[in-house]
């Protein structure tokens, strides 16, 4: 979802939702991931028509899963920033 909920204010969500996928360990043993389920939430605030600020909350749900086999997703986290427009 994206919506401007002002002229200056974006509010932004995604919700993911997959299965797990396959991997294949020695001895050619074909194993599959569990699947999971992944909901951010995020605003963007135009400061001027040159910059934005931007921050995000991943992994609301602090679900704890492997994307891919033996790499694990962090749990919640924040990210930010700024965007320069040109």
């Amino acid at each position: 979802m994206r919506w401007w909920a002002f002229k200056q204010v974006l509010l932004k969500s995604d919700f993911k939702a997959f299965t797990g996928g396959p991997y294949l360990l020695a001895g050619n043993v074909h194993k599959t991931l569990s699947g999971a389920a992944d909901l951010s939430a995020g605003l963007e605030f135009a400061i001027n028509k040159n910059f934005s600020a931007w921050l995000d909350v991943n992994n609301i749900l602090n679900d704890t899963y492997e994307r891919w086999h033996k790499y694990p997703v962090y749990g919640i986290n924040l990210l930010g920033g700024i965007i320069i427009h040109f």
